[in-house]
């Protein structure tokens, strides 16, 4: 006589990998992983160019030391130059548009990125509630 075979009970993760399988659903863990790689690669972007970022205050800056460095370069040319055109030769230098162009390409990825991370999070809303019916509905 050979020993009874216990069955465990279905995991509730095991249950819901049914149901995202029988109703052709992403699993939501995935969804959930490759959102939260969004939010990650996002969020040194998010603290620049999102509300209340520091963008502005870094864009300041770098615009003091281009100022700087065109007054140093025309007190050692014994140039004198009025405030206007430092700030018209600060604005051209190069590190400055190099740094202007880099900021529209990172502020650009954190519009793309930001709006792929609202994609998910639609599909994960959607998938969720499409599992609460599959779950409910009569068997």
């Amino acid at each position: 006589m050979s020993a009874p075979v216990l069955k465990l009970p279905v995991s509730p993760l095991d249950a819901r990998a049914e149901l995202e399988a029988r109703a052709g659903l992403q699993s939501l863990d995935a969804l959930h992983a490759t959102r939260s790689a969004l939010v990650a690669e996002v969020a040194p972007l998010a603290s620049l160019y999102g509300p209340f970022g520091g963008w502005d205050a870094t864009r300041k800056i770098m615009l003091s030391v281009a100022e700087l460095r065109v007054r140093d370069e025309a007190a050692q040319a014994e140039v004198k130059l009025t405030e206007g055109k430092v700030d018209a030769l600060s604005h051209v230098r190069a590190e400055y548009k190099a740094f202007i162009e880099q900021s529209n390409l990172d502020r650009a990825r954190y519009i793309v990125l930001n709006d792929a991370i609202e994609s998910i999070s639609e599909v994960i809303r959607r998938d969720g509630q499409w599992l609460y019916y599959l779950q409910t509905e009569p068997k």
